[in-house]
C-alpha cells in the first residue's frame, strides 16, 4: 500500500520584499545609532551637569569660608574697638586711683633674749613661802618703732557713703600678708596723700605717701621724735 508524500518547494524572495527586509533594516540601525547618540548627548550633558554641581558646591563653600572670615573679623574688630572704649573709659575712672600707697604702721621689736630667763623669756623664782613662780622677763617686751607700710590696690567697689543713693567707686587696698588689714581710697580721698606739708602738722594714721620712700623719711622722724 503506497503513501503521498507532500512535495516540498521553495519560492525565491520577490525584489519587493527584499526591499522591505533592507528598510526594516536600515530604520533598525537608524534607530540604533540615534539611540547611541541621544545616550552620549545624555552623559555628556550629565557630565556637564555634574561640573556645575560641583563648581557650584564649591563656590558655595569658598563663599561660606569668606563669610566666615569676614564674620571673625567683624567679631574681632568690634573686640578691639570695645577694648580700646572700655581701656578710654577706665583711664578717665582710675583717674586719682595709684596701684599701691604706704601708711606708716606702729610694730613691735623683739629684743634680744637676755642670760636671765629661760627659752620662753621666763624669769622662774620663789615666794616667800618657798612656792615656785614664773614671771614673763623684760627682754620679752617688744619696742615700739614706726616703718613704711604697703597697701595694694586689689579690687574695686561700688560703695554708698552718707546713705547716698548713688554709689561711689572706691579702691580696695589692702596688705597682700594681712587678709585682716586693708582699707578703702576713694579719688576725694587724695588731701590724705602727702603733699610736702610739714611732719609735724600731719597725723600717722590719716596720711598716705606715694612712694615707700617717702613713707620712710616719714617713719625716720616719728623714731628719732620717740627717742627724744
Amino acid at each position: 500500500m503506497g503513501y503521498y508524500e507532500p512535495e516540498y518547494w521553495y519560492e525565491e524572495p520577490s525584489e519587493f520584499a527584499e526591499k522591505c527586509e533592507e528598510l526594516v533594516e536600515l530604520i533598525k540601525n537608524s534607530a540604533i545609532n540615534q539611540i547611541k547618540e541621544e545616550l552620549n548627548t545624555l552623559k555628556k550633558e550629565n557630565e556637564r551637569m555634574r561640573e556645575i554641581v560641583n563648581n557650584y558646591d564649591t563656590k558655595v563653600k569658598e563663599l561660606e569660608s569668606a563669610k566666615q572670615k569676614y564674620e571673625w573679623k567683624e567679631k574681632e574688630l568690634r573686640k578691639e574697638i570695645k577694648s580700646e572704649m572700655q581701656k578710654a573709659r577706665l583711664s578717665e575712672i582710675m583717674e586719682g586711683f595709684y596701684s599701691e600707697i604706704w601708711d606708716v604702721d606702729n610694730v613691735g621689736k623683739e629684743q634680744p633674749k637676755c642670760d636671765k630667763c629661760d627659752k620662753d623669756r621666763y624669769i622662774h623664782f620663789k615666794s616667800p613661802s618657798g612656792k615656785d613662780l614664773t614671771e614673763p622677763c623684760q627682754c620679752n617686751k617688744k619696742t615700739r618703732y614706726y616703718q613704711p607700710h604697703k597697701l595694694t590696690c586689689t579690687n574695686f567697689r561700688i560703695c554708698d557713703f552718707e546713705n547716698s543713693r548713688i554709689g561711689k567707686l572706691v579702691g580696695w587696698y589692702a596688705d597682700l600678708n594681712d587678709d585682716d588689714c586693708y582699707t578703702i581710697f576713694r579719688p576725694s580721698d587724695n588731701e590724705k596723700l602727702y603733699k610736702g606739708q610739714k611732719y609735724s602738722e600731719i597725723k600717722r594714721t590719716d596720711i598716705y605717701f606715694n612712694t615707700e620712700e617717702e613713707a620712710q623719711k616719714y617713719a625716720d622722724w616719728l623714731n628719732d621724735k620717740k627717742g627724744e
